[in-house]
């Protein structure tokens, strides 16, 4: 889990515009890129740039599914049967709930970063893991 931003580089963005084509671009030099693609028309530097604006509008809520997503994962030990019938209802009931909770984090938090060199995401208060033995 990193839960940090991306910054999208010129052949990243390329390849999220045109995905499967084949080019190669070096220190992010559009002018110079080798484009060898004859099933996709190489893109324009406007079509690059409104797609990158794009991809960093979207980088808060990916950042958010990132960690929410590792969260999860970190709880599904909770959910075996065998585990489940030991523990009893209410322990089950405060872990389905929490994991409920990061589920439907992505409707019920607006993620942002503080400025556009920050790393870490801000604004978003996770729910707490149960503290049920």
């Amino acid at each position: 889990m990193t839960g940090m931003r991306r910054f999208y580089n010129l052949g990243e963005v390329i390849s999220v515009c045109r995905p499967g084509a084949p080019f190669a671009v070096y220190n992010e030099d559009y002018e110079n890129m080798n484009w060898y693609s004859t099933d996709f028309e190489k893109p324009s530097m406007e079509e690059i740039n409104q797609k990158k604006i794009e991809l960093e509008a979207e980088e808060p809520m990916r950042c958010l599914r990132e960690i929410r997503n590792y969260m999860i994962q970190s709880t599904d030990w909770t959910q075996g049967a065998d585990i489940r019938s030991i523990r009893g209802p209410e322990w089950c009931a405060a872990w389905d709930n929490y994991r409920q909770q990061l589920r439907d984090i992505t409707k019920t938090q607006n993620p942002y970063f503080e400025n556009d060199q920050a790393l870490h995401l801000s604004g978003v208060t996770w729910p707490q893991q149960p503290n049920l033995k």
